[in-house]
């Protein structure tokens, strides 16, 4: 084989291999109404954990990839203050029925890991490689309406 065709053949693979896309999950952050149970009002309750947070604590939701932070809230219209929690987690993943030309790269994230409560790193996100003309469709929960608003935080008040 020609030193030509060895570049051309190399040159061929090298291509072959940058036309995929590694689709890796960002943080995907969230604000949901807290947890907050009567005999401890002022403290978000979490349900994975089975403990309270005051408002600026960081717990983690394992067995579930993500963060959850405690945050107090204003009403701006009522001045009325409430609890939030802030979760942090890998957000929507690729539907692999319905991405067929994508697969999850099982040794590129630690399934059993753990979200750090401290800083923005999530190794147990799981991670896919697609092609780059790949059309990618992701989960979504059973039952949820894509065409659904969200709920005004107003609407929880009354």
């Amino acid at each position: 084989m020609s030193t030509q065709n060895r570049v051309l053949l190399i040159s061929v693979v090298c291509l072959g291999v940058t036309a995929a896309i590694i689709v890796n999950s960002e943080p995907f952050v969230r604000l949901i109404p807290a947890d907050v149970l009567r005999d401890f009002p002022g403290r978000c309750y979490s349900w994975t954990s089975g403990k309270w947070y005051n408002p600026n604590d960081t717990w983690s939701l394992k067995p579930f990839c993500g963060k959850a932070r405690c945050v107090a809230l204003r009403n701006t219209k009522t001045n009325k203050t409430f609890l939030g929690e802030e979760v942090t987690d890998c957000g929507p993943l690729v539907d692999l029925e319905k991405s067929p030309d994508c697969i999850q790269l099982d040794d590129q994230f630690d399934p059993e890991g753990e979200f750090d409560s401290t800083e923005d790193t999530f190794s147990c996100c799981p991670v896919f490689d697609c092609p780059e003309d790949a059309e990618i469709v992701y989960k979504n929960k059973k039952g949820a309406k894509s065409d659904k608003s969200p709920r005004k935080l107003d609407d929880e008040e009354n």
